[in-house]
């Protein structure tokens, strides 16, 4: 075994180790601008172009408050130390040229040296990548949530409307009907929601469905 094969170890776990964290945090500033886009488009009614703008400015601000890039080989053997109990917080010693390490620390090097090829890729460099792509599923679907919502009040003010538009009719309620309520469900093209109203006059779109519910103070022949 080579004596650089610890330190490409080092620099190929910190190349992944800053990729990942770069997806992530791509990832990441998609699900925010996914959410803050589909309320400035769809409820503050700004131009689509304002998309590239915030993901271009969270992206920036994610990245200065945690500059992946400037992680540097001390960071990454700090973390091996840490996690890996079999370096024996040694992990350091392979940044060092052999020259420069008295006989004890080049036994020391050898050792993790060998060690290494049984060193599994560390699980939380992969988990960041996880945890960022289910915060960004769960931005997806809330996008797609507040973008329905002008469909949806545009529904409920066209079924006001509607409703409005029925002429005011004085109906003459029989005395024996002491109460009354009946359920309009529009068809599913229409996609409205079912309404109640309390009035006989009633304005139906093709094909709905109305019930009736009646209450009589007087006994009722089957």
């Amino acid at each position: 075994m080579q004596k650089t094969e610890g330190l490409n170890w080092i620099h190929n776990l910190r190349t992944k180790w800053i990729i990942f964290r770069l997806l992530s945090i791509i990832a990441i500033s998609l699900a925010i601008t996914l959410v803050l886009s589909a309320i400035a488009v769809n409820i503050l009614h700004l131009t689509i172009w304002t998309v590239p703008l915030v993901f271009l400015t969270v992206t920036t601000i994610i990245l200065l408050i945690n500059p992946v890039w400037k992680t540097s080989y001390n960071d990454v053997t700090r973390f091996v130390n840490n996690k890996y109990p079999e370096v024996e917080e040694s992990a350091d010693l392979l940044l060092l040229d052999d020259k420069e390490l008295p006989m004890l620390q080049q036994f020391q090097r050898d050792k993790i040296e060998a060690v290494i090829p049984s060193l599994q890729n560390p699980k939380e460099i992969k988990g960041k990548i996880y945890s960022a792509a289910l915060i960004l599923i769960i931005a997806l679907i809330s996008s797609y949530g507040i973008s329905k919502i002008p469909e949806i009040k545009h529904n409920q003010n066209q079924t006001t409307k509607e409703q409005s538009l029925i002429p005011a009719i004085k109906e003459n309620i029989l005395p024996e009907i002491s109460d009354f309520n009946l359920t309009i469900s529009p068809p599913t093209y229409t996609q409205k929601a079912a309404r109640k109203q309390k009035t006989f006059s009633i304005k139906l779109e093709d094909g709905a469905k109305v019930n009736w519910q009646i209450e009589t103070n007087i006994p009722v022949e089957k």
